[in-house]
């Protein structure tokens, strides 16, 4: 699969941590022995030192430990959790996205249709924003960001 936001996870945190490395792109229609083996089915598996690691937010947070700089994940362990959680809240708008933009062939989405996924997915992503914000960070809106 060219783009999954779960594989994206890890691709960020290794491009913000500066590591080499290679992406293989598996068909997730047609996964292979070898994928099924070594991970539980889903994307992204990282590789490393001969040992298989599976799925996003763990092998983010391996990733995290085994490279400590840049410290990706706050030290304070509370705010840690809480920022699993927000994670969590935003992933829950991805089944909108992809029904957003996935085109199953002979079937198309009215207009109606469309807006109201939209809707969707703008009430579950707003929970960052409103993060954001209190933080003191930067908030994104559609596409322009801006100091909160």
């Amino acid at each position: 699969m060219r783009f999954c936001p779960y594989a994206e996870r890890t691709v960020l945190v290794l491009l913000a941590k500066k590591l080499d490395f290679e992406t293989v792109n598996i068909d997730l229609k047609k996964k292979p022995d070898w994928f099924l083996e070594c991970s539980l089915g889903k994307v992204p598996v990282l590789i490393h030192n001969g040992n298989y690691i599976p799925e996003s937010l763990i092998t983010c947070d391996y990733l995290d430990e085994v490279y400590p700089e840049p410290q990706l994940h706050p030290s304070n362990s509370l705010q840690k959790a809480l920022d699993k959680v927000l994670v969590e809240k935003v992933a829950s708008a991805m089944p909108y996205m992809y029904q957003l933009y996935i085109q199953v062939p002979g079937k198309s989405k009215s207009d109606e249709e469309k807006l109201q996924l939209f809707d969707n997915l703008v009430e579950k992503i707003a929970v960052l924003n409103v993060e954001l914000k209190k933080r003191g960070t930067k908030v994104y809106r559609w596409g322009h960001s801006r100091n909160g």
